[in-house]
């Protein structure tokens, strides 16, 4: 049996709106198209990121670790669709939700309606909700398992789980930029460091605490022979812009690669990992 749920904005509560129709359905197989949430990867329409063990995370809702009872939620009877927040589809072990923002209402429209036989008529709306084709998160119960296609629409929903796809702090950011590697230039500091190099920096965090001494060099001479406008000295490379910690942190990605036929120099924007090499 199926059940759709509202959550209301003021109370925090899920409440049943109907049961018995169906309203997300999604058939395919999503692990066939589905990738470990990584923020170097950039998905394709028909793929999803997924989170693996989903319900031992923090960000687990509640609503996900229990067996689902609808007998413990009430009827939602009347609602201000102002107040609305996210609904919540539940099909045997299978969860669907949608976050809804303002722009989904529509509080008054005409609309031109073509029947079967090519008749036309104008009718109203009022108090509409609209309802996306795919949902914005969909759990597996069964595996245990998140899918999702954009994690910027899900942090409403699960609190928490930004912290996949965080930024360096400004303490993490000034210490990475005082490493030994790193000659500042220009009065470059910190507050220059705009979003997208603070992800950046926090992967490049966590990518060099993994990496030997050895690997380390092996990665510093890598970026040396695919970026020789980014000037280097006594081991140092030379930052002093956006640009050139750009340059900087892609190479400790290992992101520059050369064509083998055509022998063109590329950056890639997003990497998967196809074999894992033993270490």
């Amino acid at each position: 049996m199926s059940f759709l749920l509202g959550k209301e904005r003021k109370n925090k509560l899920y409440n049943k709106i109907l049961s018995e129709q169906d309203v997300f359905n999604c058939s395919e197989n999503l692990d066939q198209h589905a990738y470990e949430y990584n923020p170097e990867i950039v998905i394709a329409t028909e793929e999803w990121y997924k989170i693996s063990a989903f319900s031992s995370k923090k960000y687990c809702l509640d609503i996900l670790k229990c067996k689902f009872s609808s007998a413990e939620y009430d009827k939602l009877k009347q609602i201000d669709t102002n107040n609305l927040e996210q609904i919540l589809f539940v099909d045997e072990d299978m969860f669907y939700f949608q976050k809804i923002t303002p722009s989904k209402y529509i509080a008054h429209q005409k609309i031109l309606k073509i029947n079967q036989k090519g008749c036309f008529s104008v009718e109203d709306l009022q108090d509409i909700v609209y309802i996306d084709c795919y949902p914005h998160a969909i759990y597996n119960k069964t595996n245990d398992t998140l899918y999702f296609k954009s994690i910027s629409k899900i942090t409403n929903i699960f609190p928490g789980v930004i912290e996949l796809y965080k930024e360096a702090t400004t303490e993490e950011t000034e210490h990475f930029l005082r490493s030994e590697f790193i000659n500042i230039v220009e009065d470059y500091n910190s507050k220059d460091v705009k979003t997208e190099n603070r992800k950046r920096i926090a992967l490049a965090i966590k990518t060099l605490n993994e990496l030997k001494k050895n690997d380390r060099k092996k990665i510093f001479e890598y970026i040396k022979s695919y970026c020789p406008e980014l000037k280097c000295s006594d081991n140092k490379f030379d930052v002093g812009n956006e640009k050139e910690l750009r340059l900087l942190l892609w190479g400790i990605d290992e992101r520059y690669f050369t064509k083998p036929v055509t022998g063109d120099t590329c950056v890639a924007n997003s990497t998967i990992t196809l074999h894992k090499k033993n270490k």
